[in-house]
């Protein structure tokens, strides 16, 4: 393989591939990279499952995702991701993209992932999470180009971690093993306490599976017995692309009813709702919101 970086580099990537699928941190789909440590190139396998790599395998790609050298095979779909880490990030030496099933969780729900234990300490107090959605509208979820991946690394910034809605997270470190050893505590930093976690909230977690609340449909449904309506309208749209707060009211007989704020569209119509739900009185009418 032409332009091959060091023999040790390449040992390293083919271990890091097998370590993080054997751990569970890398599905069929997820990737790790590994900075050249003399020019403007990084290393990553063609398109094959992580437990699987070897040497042959791998390809040397530029800071733009072209393929300079290695193996000739398709690339996977979002080495934009490694590309922009290394093109904005001079410090980070590797790149673990994962779709580890612990952290899904924590990029859809807002409760905020933080280290619970010394070992996970090197994933950092402070995780962001980054919606592919609020600059790009409706996708498959997958980084695929320049813009989307670099506004992916711009909600990273300098930290070690930054999660994916709906899709997994990113983990940037100095080198190898310092990824591969921040994704998989990242990943498993949650098992120590799980089932502690799990006896403390049994009784709301139950409740929450049973009991779904949906203010918006309840609000449409009130409304609906005496044969008026909702509708909703975006008020406000304040903070940076990967750390948007929205603000939205829910208007009703063209009065505002109910005003609430989330991290997306969604959240705040519903936040608008339960509002104008507290302020509608016993025989249905609203006051004002303030």
């Amino acid at each position: 393989m032409s332009g091959l970086p060091p023999p040790q580099l390449v040992d390293d990537l083919v271990l890091a591939n097998h370590i993080l699928s054997n751990e569970g941190v890398l599905d069929a789909f997820g990737h790790v990279s590994a900075r050249h440590p003399t020019a403007d190139r990084f290393l990553i396998s063609r398109t094959r499952a992580p437990e699987l790599v070897e040497a042959g395998d791998l390809q040397l790609l530029d800071l733009k995702g072209a393929r300079v050298s290695g193996n000739e095979q398709r690339s996977y779909e979002e080495v934009a991701i490694h590309a922009a880490v290394y093109r904005n990030r001079p410090d980070v030496g590797a790149v673990v993209h994962s779709h580890a099933p612990s952290v899904i969780p924590f990029g859809v729900t807002g409760v905020p992932l933080r280290p619970i234990y010394h070992m996970g300490s090197v994933i950092g107090h402070e995780i962001t999470v980054w919606d592919i959605a609020t600059l790009f509208g409706e996708t498959d979820l997958l980084v695929r180009d320049a813009t989307q991946a670099d506004s992916l690394v711009a909600a990273l910034g300098p930290r070690t971690v930054v999660l994916m809605r709906g899709h997994g997270c990113v983990v940037a470190g100095a080198d190898l093993r310092a990824a591969v050893f921040a994704a998989v505590y990242l990943e498993h930093g949650f098992e120590p306490i799980a089932p502690a976690i799990v006896a403390a909230f049994n009784g709301r977690i139950e409740f929450a599976l049973n009991n779904q609340v949906d203010h918006k449909t309840e609000l449409q449904e009130q409304l609906a017995r005496s044969g008026r309506s909702v509708s909703y309208t975006l008020l406000n749209a304040e903070g940076p692309p990967h750390d948007r707060t929205f603000t939205s009211a829910a208007v009703i007989d063209g009065e505002e009813a109910g005003v609430g704020r989330g991290p997306s569209k969604k959240d705040a119509e519903q936040n608008a709702a339960r509002e104008a739900l507290a302020r509608l009185g016993p025989a249905g009418g609203v006051r004002a919101a303030r």
